[in-house]
């Protein structure tokens, strides 16, 4: 995936300033990387922010209108505010950074949203927005709750020790990732570490691996 000018994967410098040509050609249309604002709508831009984070990211050029002309924008301390509170209304908006461009003499603001991770990002009125093209999709039903899914943080449970059991010391808790300790199960001690880990966690590994401590950085015993 090509990613433009200001988007956060990008590999370019961020320009300060761009000449009208070098704008269309490193701009050219709405995408589903990029979108035009004429000014500031601030339900809107939280839609295309909340849209763009679930996604693969993106860039929303204020200043713009909906065929690529430049009606300029600048970015003044009140625009400012207007965009840090219009996106701070979001429920768990992510990182975002706000850059003002100079396009053949005229003022663009940019607003460069990185694609999350892990976690999703709603609206302040609970949607769950993905952009999809040039479109800003809600979800909902088993739509959402696939995409939920697979946004969530892996509990620790799941977490992979990267320790082979016939490399793990019986009687010594073997530390995983996050500060989660795991308990090799040896012939001797898989009784012990089930019955105590079973009263601290109300889980057990019924295949015989781990023991998994409820409590990060402590033992199971």
């Amino acid at each position: 995936m090509a990613y433009p000018p200001f988007h956060p994967s990008s590999p370019t410098p961020l320009p300060l300033f761009m000449s009208a040509t070098e704008f269309d050609e490193a701009l050219p249309a709405e995408s589903e990387l990029i979108e035009r604002k004429r000014g500031l709508n601030r339900t809107a831009l939280q839609e295309a922010v909340v849209a763009f984070s679930n996604a693969n990211g993106g860039v929303i050029l204020i200043g713009v209108d909906d065929g690529g002309t430049i009606v300029g924008r600048e970015l003044s301390p009140n625009l400012l505010d207007e965009i840090h509170r219009s996106i701070g209304e979001a429920r768990d908006p992510g990182r975002y950074s706000v850059h003002a461009l100079d396009v053949g003499g005229k003022p663009v603001v940019v607003v460069a949203v990185p694609r999350r991770v892990e976690g999703f990002s709603q609206t302040s009125s609970g949607r769950v927005l993905l952009r999809r093209g040039t479109m800003k999709v809600a979800l909902f039903g088993g739509e959402l709750t696939h995409f939920i899914n697979t946004r969530t943080l892996h509990r620790f449970e799941e977490t992979e020790a990267g320790v082979a059991l016939d490399a793990a010391d019986a009687e010594t808790p073997v530390r995983a990732g996050g500060g989660v300790w795991l308990v090799a199960r040896c012939p001797r001690t898989a009784r012990r570490a089930r019955t105590r880990a079973s009263q601290r966690t109300g889980s057990v590994d019924g295949r015989g691996g781990v023991v998994p401590a409820r409590r990060p950085g402590r033992a199971p015993w």
